[in-house]
């Protein structure tokens, strides 16, 4: 018996690749130098979960999942993980856990009209030196087909076809810690650490991830952010153990005013994912009026986004996103945050 990760779509079968490492399998052997946590200067309860099996396969998409958009607004302004603020950066850019008033907030997406859906919450507070947030996220749906063969010893042919015999859903489930801090006027930085549980098509896995970043704000209209995300593995059932090696994203925001009523920000995200070559860009700009209405737009790897922002509830922003897949249906994100302090930056 085989299992197939896909969906049927317009008649054809479809990859849930999408980034989630649903299906992602690399057989590598590859390993994370103990400096590395020596730099972090980890507690050692959080070092024993970050020791990694030293044969497994590796790939920087094994926790990607983690990067599911759970900010609406960052996905209606292409993806850029730079103009997270509050927070919702908690689960791609931890630096900037302190920026803005936005203390709480909660979204659910439908990805592909429905294919999967995602959803998300979480809370900041203050502590000694910074803030700390913690946040729940899952993602899941259905479309993994469970096929068979007549003889799995032959090669496929007319007569030798894999046919159905079931489907099965995925669920991802992820809490997730962070700790931001301001070093000066100028810089911040901040850490994430994820605990998750998968479950795929009846096959467990669980894991840990850790995520770092950094923040400069070169000037009151200039910010530039650097992140190390997902560092983790994931362990599962079967006997499989996953690295998941960290992607480096760098990224910037321009804040503009025009006049008294009138601002919003440009923002451009890159992404690298070391271990596959793989490179990848994001950009957006949004335009405010008055704090209380925001039209957004972007490009996300190649992709068009788009969404809006209403501040018309006392202290509760909603935030909308749609965005387009040449391949996939039309994905739809809705969230709500709690902002006791109005400001457009």
């Amino acid at each position: 018996m085989k299992i197939w990760y896909g969906i049927s779509l317009a008649g054809k079968y479809y990859l849930i690749y999408i980034r989630f490492g649903i299906m992602h399998r690399i057989n590598k052997k590859k390993y994370v130098k103990s400096l590395f946590l020596r730099v972090l200067r980890l507690p050692a309860r959080w070092i024993s979960i970050l020791i990694i099996p030293l044969f497994c396969s590796a790939t920087s998409f094994v926790n990607d999942f983690l990067l599911v958009d759970n900010d609406v607004r960052a996905k209606a302004l292409g993806g850029c993980i730079s103009s997270s603020r509050g927070v919702s950066a908690l689960f791609g850019n931890p630096s900037r856990i302190g920026y803005s008033n936005e203390i709480a907030f909660l979204s659910h997406e439908q990805l592909y009209q429905g294919l999967v859906s995602s959803d998300a919450l979480g809370i900041r507070f203050p502590v000694p030196d910074g803030y700390a947030a913690i946040g729940l996220s899952y993602i899941g749906g259905s479309g993994i087909i469970i096929t068979d063969i007549p003889d799995p010893d032959s090669p496929v042919s007319e007569n030798n076809r894999p046919y159905k015999i079931d489907e099965e859903g995925h669920h991802d489930v992820a809490l997730t810690t962070g700790y931001s801090r301001y070093f000066s006027d100028k810089i911040s930085a901040g850490i994430a650490l994820s605990g998750f549980y998968r479950d795929h098509a009846n096959s467990i896995a669980k894991g840990a991830s850790v995520t770092l970043g950094g923040d400069y704000s070169y000037n009151d209209n200039l910010s530039l952010t650097v992140n190390l995300n997902n560092l983790g593995f994931s362990s599962w059932e079967t006997g499989t153990n996953e690295i998941a090696f960290l992607s480096l994203g760098i990224g910037g925001i321009y804040n503009y005013s025009l006049g008294s009523n009138f601002g919003g920000i440009i923002c451009f995200d890159g992404r690298y994912f070391p271990n596959e070559k793989v490179t990848e860009g994001y950009a957006g700009g949004e335009i405010v009026y008055s704090d209380l209405f925001a039209l957004r737009a972007g490009i996300d790897n190649g992709q068009f986004t788009a969404g809006a922002g209403l501040s018309i509830i006392p202290n509760i922003d909603i935030d909308i996103a749609l965005s387009l897949h040449e391949a996939l249906p039309i994905s739809y994100r809705v969230g709500l945050k709690y902002n006791p302090i109005k400001n457009i930056d």
